[in-house]
């Protein structure tokens, strides 16, 4: 499963007060005045249990997930096409902000983690320094120090005669104070690169972690609705929010 979803899903089962949800699971009431705490309190504890799999909740254990052929912009000159590519999320993630707001319909939030790592297998093309480039190769990209803030309205939708909340806009952006990208097993078509012209394409390179962030926001916003949604279903407004 994307280990976005993993995360989304808690914000809306930990709202749930359904029976049929698991004990780790603890709601937080609607009127409850400390909601914003008591939302990142339980999220918190929820969600290693959540890693591990649940079939209750139709959730697999954690696995690494796999990205999507994509081709991503490293500048005006230089392009990347990724053919495979694998996204390690580690187990040790936070809710570190949270605001749901019934009268504004709106839940916002931001989870956070210590980093993350991309592997990605590509293709570049392009030039640096009007010298054509054709470089295969691998990247290894560290993220530290990352947040996923993630922003959304809902509104209720009548399911079987009752009302029930949906999602209705959402967005998530990723950020990170610091990142490295590392390319290896490059081969390079002639002629190659001298150590400067390398040097130009390792920093004009790095450009593509901000094309993935934009690409991760794509998936991110639509994993988060449809997380969201799956799990309000469950129950009509006023069983979830009694």
């Amino acid at each position: 499963m994307n280990p976005v979803r993993f995360c989304l899903l808690i914000s809306a089962i930990i709202l749930l007060t359904s029976a049929k949800l698991p004990s780790y699971i603890k709601p937080c009431k609607k009127n409850d005045p400390n909601l914003n705490e008591c939302f990142m309190k339980n999220a918190n504890m929820a969600l290693p249990e959540v890693f591990k799999g649940d079939p209750t909740l139709g959730v697999r254990q954690y696995k690494p997930y796999p990205l999507p052929q994509m081709d991503l912009a490293a500048g005006d000159d230089l392009s990347f096409h990724v053919t495979s590519g694998i996204i390690y999320m580690p187990f040790k993630i936070e809710i570190s902000r949270a605001n749901v707001d019934f009268k504004e319909k709106s839940i916002d939030f931001t989870m956070s983690a210590r980093q993350m790592t991309w592997l990605l297998d590509y293709v570049a093309t392009g030039s640096i320094k009007a010298k054509a480039v054709n470089e295969t190769g691998q990247a290894y990209i560290l993220l530290g120090d990352v947040d996923c803030a993630v922003t959304s309205t809902f509104d209720t939708k009548v399911i079987d005669g009752k009302p029930h909340i949906e999602i209705q806009s959402a967005e998530m952006i990723t950020s990170s104070k610091m990142f490295e990208l590392l390319r290896y097993n490059t081969k390079q078509s002639e002629p190659k690169l001298n150590d400067e012209e390398n040097e130009i394409f390792t920093a004009t390179s790095k450009k593509i972690v901000l094309s993935i962030r934009e690409k991760m926001k794509e998936m991110g916003s639509i994993e988060f609705r449809d997380a969201m949604n799956l799990y309000f279903k469950l129950a009509p407004e006023n069983e979830i929010f009694p």
